[in-house]
C-alpha cells in the first residue's frame, strides 16, 4: 500500500477544467511512473493495469508500461490464458 496523495513525489494536483476521474488516471500514471523509478535498481517490473485506452497511451507516453487486463493475462502464457476464460 502507498498513499501517493501524501508524498511529495506523487501528490498530483487537479487542474483546472480536468475531471475528477482523469485526475485520478493521472495521480495513478504518476504512482506507477515513481514505483517504477524506485525499483529500478532491484529490477522489478512495475505494470500499469488499466481497460482505459486513452490513459494506456498517456502512460506510455510517460515511459510507463500499462496493458489491459487481458492483454496482461495473454502475455502471461496458459496460466494467464486460463484466467483469461475466466474474465467476462
Amino acid at each position: 500500500v502507498f498513499c501517493n496523495e501524501h508524498h511529495r513525489a506523487t501528490h498530483t494536483e487537479r487542474v483546472p477544467a480536468e475531471s475528477a476521474n482523469d485526475r485520478n488516471d493521472r495521480a495513478i500514471r504518476a504512482a506507477a511512473a515513481w514505483y517504477a523509478a524506485h525499483l529500478a535498481p532491484s529490477r522489478a517490473r512495475v505494470r500499469l493495469l488499466t481497460d482505459d485506452a486513452a490513459s494506456r497511451e498517456a502512460a506510455a507516453a510517460a515511459g510507463v508500461d500499462a496493458l489491459s487486463l487481458q492483454a496482461h493475462l495473454a502475455a502471461l502464457g496458459p496460466a494467464g490464458r486460463r484466467l483469461l476464460d475466466k474474465l467476462s
